[in-house]
């Protein structure tokens, strides 16, 4: 008991607000509750006693003594408490009263048949496109290229592809991104499939299941540069179920349990954008399990814009 005494005690006395955290009179400290709790264990040790001798009467006035003395900590507690949520709400007010910049990514997703290095290095030359180094993650060996080109010419790039491959337009996404915080666009579906196999003393199987996306999943970290410019750290992650699938228990009473497998092509990369530029990623889909099928390509198109102050209230 006088651990756990000592350690609520340690905790209750770093609870106090400064003025120079809030910049105006700070709530009261924590109450003090040390002596309710040594009262307390008094009448614990007094109301323990009565019961041995079977004092009924006097152990029940002892009872109510220490239920009185528990009852008043815990108001005073309790409307501390209030103290401290109004304390944290005026906190995150005053945090929230430094807006962080905005940044406003529009994209454009788009999937090439068969398009072989050769034509997407015609087309980006055909609009000063410029690559840019880019390593693939080291568990994949599928290509991924990187270019970046000026934002009106961005759809000139695209219908140099498109007058040379079959072109499909997936999505426009925009995307109003928070500086230094995560954006996503996803596109694809949730796969759930089995994860892990527990066979029970009677035969019985418990199955964990998980949902996994397949598809093509953008996530990127904005943040503001000087001059317009956005850094962009980008990950990149294009799935598909490969048609295969790996046999996790066998000769079960419900049969055997199988979980399809799925192959990813990931990239990831950190790079300076500069106002009014644009960025390309090619990343190949993973090979299809049917030969017929023909190799596909996602074209991402990135162009951010920091929303300026001025801007902002224009548009409002």
């Amino acid at each position: 008991m006088n651990v756990s005494r000592s350690l609520l005690a340690s905790l209750i006395g770093t609870l106090i607000v400064t003025p120079a955290l809030y910049g105006q009179t700070p709530p009261a400290a924590v109450p003090d509750i040390n002596p309710q709790l040594t009262r307390l264990e008094e009448l614990a040790k007094e109301a323990n006693e009565l019961k041995k001798t079977s004092r009924w009467q006097e152990f029940r006035a002892k009872y109510a003594d220490a239920e009185a003395i528990h009852q008043q900590a815990s108001n005073e507690l309790a409307n501390q408490q209030k103290k401290l949520d109004q304390a944290r709400e005026q906190l995150d007010a005053a945090l929230h009263q430094a807006e962080p910049p905005q940044i406003m990514i529009q994209g454009f997703i788009a999937e090439a048949i068969d398009l072989d290095d050769n034509v997407l290095r015609a087309a980006c030359r055909r609009v000063a496109a410029e690559s840019l180094p880019f390593d693939p993650d080291t568990k994949t060996s599928h290509p991924v290229h990187l270019f970046k080109v000026d934002a009106n010419q961005a759809h000139r790039l695209l219908e140099a592809i498109k007058s040379r491959r079959h072109l499909t337009v997936r999505s426009r996404p925009s995307i109003l991104a928070l500086d230094n915080q995560i954006a996503e666009i996803s596109m694809g579906q949730l796969v759930e499939r089995p994860k892990k196999v527990r066979i029970k003393a009677d035969g019985d199987v418990e199955i964990d299941r998980s949902s996994d996306t397949v598809g093509l999943t953008v996530s990127t970290i904005p943040t503001v540069e000087a001059n317009g410019a956005t850094r962009l750290q980008l990950i990149v992650n294009n799935s598909s179920l490969s048609g295969s699938t790996v046999v996790l228990a066998s000769g079960t009473k419900s049969g055997d349990v199988v979980s399809p497998l799925i192959d990813q092509v990931r990239a990831q990369t950190d790079l300076l954008v500069p106002a009014g530029m644009t960025l390309l990623v090619a990343i190949k889909s993973p090979p299809p399990n049917d030969d017929s099928q023909p190799a596909k390509t996602s074209l991402i198109l990135l162009t951010p814009h920091v929303i300026t102050p001025d801007a902002d209230a224009d548009a409002r």
